[in-house]
């Protein structure tokens, strides 16, 4: 099995990791001089570059891809809900949901997300934003290393993956910087990273400003998720300098939670100190499987490695785009085509149903007359009995035809009046600023396109659609912005 080399680089020192599957392998560290970084940011790519270069060398790493992790210091976790949409257009929407609950530009961050269990209609996540500025110094150091970032994480996202507990809060501390994280259902549902202006001081003088800190953390919880609050029933992790202090471990016991210091799930000799190298060992466990018996670690584990920085993979999609758009248009002229014949089969319909009726009318009168010419006509009774019989079978195919042509025409008129309702429905719906160019109705469903002023405003019309209890599913299929700020749309209601 290939080994993996996990890479986190503190403001005071750099730390490596290396595993082979489960197994810890060797770990070592290396002290920066002060100024290289500060708060998580990479202040001298070349000189932190090169003492990463020093610190593999002294260990004999030779290998070049690495896991890295980067500080969650002014970075935002957000757990939001979009309305459902086709994969196509997922990354778009939660674009436009990020720009809308991020209290930064987009242009100033990177964002990834993963997908979360959702009710029907609507599509829960994880996101986090994460400064671009220090994400590029980071990897452009590791670069000018020589090496190669395969995957990244957020430190944070790391230490939650280490806590084998459904429901818990980990707090990790290290020099004047400290994670809360509280996780529910397995889910880091809040996260607080920050730096504590006590720098210098010994961690007993840190303990104050630390469980303040926890308690604003738990007391927000509770509010937020009042439903299934932190009850003393949840234990809390500790990880860093606090899980060797016996005396703060104490003091944070005096809340009324019980603390125990964090032991990732990996096999290591006792000699090595996990809880100096945690955020290593969680970006060790990124990519592994969250099932099984017993495993109950996070289950947020996306790269959040920017795509400019990830290969480009091969995509079928783009050799199969100019066929779809050739697909599209044919779909749209068959959809008019069907709905004209089918307003076509219905005037033919009654054409045939009235000249049914006419040509009974006629039977029963030649029925008629044959049956008095048999009464009158004894010598040709036998004949004209066995016309008559004739007679009788065409009548009884005639009256099928016209019952199965009646039971035609109700159908069509109920489906009339079906259409009329859902157009309806459809135009009432229309906000402010979204015009319907297009409707097709076909029989497995309806496609509306039309011009928004902005994208936001097709998502709102298709939560309105979806609660108007008028359509089973409705899916917006497409949404392409235009130079003037407009959008083009598609929408799928069934």
């Amino acid at each position: 099995m290939a080994r993996k080399i996990s890479l986190y680089i503190e403001d005071t020192e750099i730390k490596v990791l290396v595993t082979n599957g489960n197994q810890v392998d060797k770990w070592a560290s290396l002290m920066l001089d002060p100024g290289l970084v500060s708060e998580g940011v990479v202040l001298d790519e070349s000189r932190v570059a090169q003492a990463i270069k020093e610190l593999f060398k002294l260990q004999g790493i030779t290998e070049t891809r690495v896991t890295v992790g980067i500080s969650g210091l002014n970075s935002v976790f957000r757990v939001i809900s979009i309305p459902e949409v086709s994969k196509k257009l997922l990354e778009e929407a939660v674009g436009n949901e990020a720009s809308r609950v991020l209290p930064m530009p987009l242009s100033q961050v990177y964002y990834s997300y993963q997908a979360l269990p959702s009710a029907k209609g609507e599509i829960r996540l994880f996101l986090v934003a994460y400064p671009r500025d220090s994400t590029d110094a980071l990897l452009d150091a590791i670069q000018k290393a020589g090496l190669k970032a395969g995957m990244m994480d957020l430190a944070p996202l790391a230490l939650a993956r280490c806590v084998n507990a459904e429901r818990a809060i980990l707090v990790n501390s290290w020099l004047t910087f400290v994670d809360i994280i509280v996780l529910s259902e397995r889910v880091p549902i809040v996260i607080r990273s920050l730096s504590l202006p006590v720098e210098g001081v010994s961690l007993s003088e840190k303990m104050p400003a630390i469980n303040e800190e926890l308690n604003r953390t738990i007391t927000f919880y509770n509010s937020t998720y009042s439903e299934k609050p932190l009850d003393k029933t949840i234990q809390i992790f500790v990880s860093g300098d606090i899980a060797g202090d016996n005396e703060s471990v104490q003091l944070l016991g005096k809340l009324g939670y019980l603390v125990s210091a964090l032991k990732p799930p990996l096999a290591y000799k006792e000699v090595f100190n996990p809880t100096q190298y945690m955020v290593n060992a969680g970006l060790a466990l990124k990519g592994r499987s969250t099932t099984g018996s017993g495993n109950q670690c996070s289950t947020i584990d996306f790269n959040a490695l920017p795509k400019a920085y990830q290969p480009i993979p091969f995509s079928v999609s783009r050799v199969l785009i100019p066929v779809g758009a050739v697909v599209a248009v044919g779909a749209l002229f068959y959809g008019a085509a069907a709905l004209n014949s089918l307003r076509n089969d219905t005037k033919s319909i009654n054409a045939s149903y009235n000249l049914i009726q006419v040509q009974t009318a006629k039977l029963r009168t030649d029925n008629q007359a044959t049956s008095d010419s048999v009464a009158a006509t004894g010598a040709q009774s036998t004949a004209l009995a066995a016309q008559a019989k004739a007679l009788q079978g065409q009548i009884d195919d005639i009256d099928q035809n016209s019952s199965f042509f009646t039971s035609q025409m109700g159908n069509l008129k109920s489906g009339l009046s079906d259409c009329d309702l859902d157009v309806r429905e459809i135009i009432n719906d229309s906000p402010k600023g979204l015009n319907i160019t297009s409707m097709d109705y076909l029989t497995d469903g309806i496609t509306i396109k039309g011009i928004a002023s902005n994208q936001a405003l097709v998502l709102t019309y298709a939560r309105s659609l979806r609660t108007s209890g008028r359509f089973l599913t409705v899916t917006v299929t497409n949404i392409d912005s235009m130079d003037d700020g407009t959008a083009e749309f598609a929408i799928s209601m069934h």
